[in-house]
């Protein structure tokens, strides 16, 4: 009876610890994570602020053979003689060509709180929504319309990541706007056009946009989402 006494108390306490949030990150030494911009707004019939965190855990293959070799057979169709080219080539190409990383636990830390994220996918990104009590956004946040993200560091990985989360205002109108052939030259209706404005050759802006989003942005507009 004490027996079955002492495994119900060691079965609750080990329940209690895996319900607990854990708040460090699962990270290697070689592997690297990227924090894409994201927004926060305002969820006024709640009260709070709302954010998708989009977070992505890779491992760069720079001394991969099989890539060496994708590259080399990749150059020789798309690339001219160029050397400039040839450069432009293989640093686009290879974050293409990186090891994602399934499964992998990471935290962050903003606004003074730490908030685990969801488990990376097999593609080797994770989204999660986090809500924020209003009360938490302060006057200087607003008046900078911008939060910085860290994630939280572990023994095997100290390097800093840091990410950027945009604030739309309350009461704003966005803009959300491609990008393609919108803000920069991609000729998406050609393949091979689209592979080298992508892939090879300098980027270059559509005429007149960033005149027409500088207007717009001093104007109504007061948010661009691309």
């Amino acid at each position: 009876m004490r027996l079955n006494a002492s495994l119900k108390i060691v079965a609750i306490i080990l329940g209690f610890w895996f319900s607990l949030p854990m708040f460090g990150s699962d990270l290697k030494e070689e592997e690297d994570v990227i924090l894409y911009p994201s927004y926060l707004y305002l969820d006024s019939s709640l009260k709070e602020y709302k954010v998708k965190v989009h977070a992505q855990v890779f491992k760069k293959k720079e001394d991969s053979l099989k890539r060496k070799i994708l590259i080399d057979n990749l150059k020789e169709h798309f690339v001219s003689s160029n050397s400039s080219d040839s450069k432009i080539f293989e640093e686009r190409i290879r974050w293409f060509l990186v090891d994602n990383k399934r499964d992998k636990k990471i935290s962050i830390t903003m606004l003074g709180e730490n908030y685990p994220l969801n488990k990376t996918e097999a593609n080797g990104h994770s989204i999660t929504e986090i809500s924020i009590p209003a009360e938490k956004i302060t006057k200087k946040e607003l008046t900078e319309k911008i939060i910085e993200v860290k994630v939280n560091p572990t023994k095997r990985n100290a390097k800093e990541y840091l990410g950027k989360i945009f604030i739309i205002p309350e009461n704003t109108t966005c803009l959300i706007s491609d990008i393609d052939d919108t803000v920069k030259i991609s000729d998406v209706r050609s393949k091979k056009n689209l592979i080298q404005n992508s892939f090879v050759n300098s980027f270059q802006s559509v005429k007149g946009m960033q005149e027409l989003y500088t207007k717009l942005e001093s104007s109504q507009v007061g948010c661009f989402i691309l």
